[in-house]
């Protein structure tokens, strides 16, 4: 751990959505808090005047400063790209945060080539935070798929639940597919991995109260099907990949429906 957590700001209402949950994990973590406002060229030449902006910096982290146990808030603001900008500052980080319409980021633009370029390059933890809909919610949810990714997965996300008080909710697709034809008592690849993965769990954090929740659906749905009513939900993306994020994690970015880290390979 890092000491900071970044976030992306830009005045919009997903940008202080993200500026709220990153506040609220600086403060439970004792971890630094900075926020970074990236203005965008008016167009691509290297010399080109950036775009004139409303937003104030000084009033955002005066705002962050306000808030009862944060430690240091500091604010940074350069021109360029926002995705290239936020991976560049990201180097160091505890985790990086953004914003999202959904499938909307910064000033409405399309949340998908240009964003999915950070998770791609990222070296940290990338929160992608969504408008708050009011909706209760309950629980850490994390997908299990055996890979080694997944298991780093389980391990930071029941950590998270633990320092939540919160259950731990562990999600595999596929979850009636049997494992063998043959047999009475017939075991689904899915109890199995999710058997293995409860082991991981309570190995990481002894307190956690866990839950299996295997489903018929492909992972991406049965993942997109506990966002929605999930405190957080962890899905593990591949580092360095450079276009290639995974099925899985592109489909839950596109369908965001709460809080989501996507924590990179090691």
């Amino acid at each position: 751990m890092t000491g900071v957590v970044l976030v992306g700001v830009d005045g919009s209402g997903p940008s202080r959505a993200a500026t709220t949950w990153a506040e609220e994990r600086a403060v439970r973590l004792g971890l630094d808090l900075t926020l970074l406002h990236v203005v965008q060229p008016i167009n691509e030449e290297a010399d080109a005047e950036p775009r004139t902006s409303r937003f104030s910096l000084a009033d955002a982290v005066a705002s962050s400063r306000s808030v009862p146990g944060i430690k240091k808030v500091t604010g940074e603001t350069c021109a360029g790209d926002p995705m290239e900008e936020l991976t560049a500052a990201s180097i160091g980080a505890d985790v990086v945060v953004v914003g999202s319409h959904k499938t909307g980021f910064l000033h409405g633009r399309v949340f998908g080539s240009r964003s999915l370029r950070l998770l791609a390059s990222a070296v940290c933890p990338v929160a992608v935070v969504p408008e708050p809909t009011g909706r209760t919610r309950r629980g850490v949810a994390v997908g299990v798929d055996g890979s080694d990714a997944s298991r780093d997965a389980v391990r930071f996300a029941a950590k998270e639940a633990a320092a939540l008080g919160q259950p731990l909710m562990l999600v595999c697709g596929g979850g009636y597919a049997p494992a063998s034809a043959v047999g009475i008592d017939v075991v689904s690849r899915a109890d199995r991995l999710l058997a293995a993965a409860r082991d991981i769990a309570v190995r990481a954090a002894p307190s956690v109260r866990v839950v299996l929740r295997p489903l018929a659906r492909p992972a991406a749905e049965a993942l997109a099907d506990a966002a929605p009513t999930s405190i957080l939900l962890v899905v593990p993306i591949s580092a360095g990949s450079g276009a290639m994020i995974g099925p899985t994690a592109h489909d839950v970015l596109m369908n965001l429906a709460g809080p989501t880290l996507f924590l990179p390979a090691r």
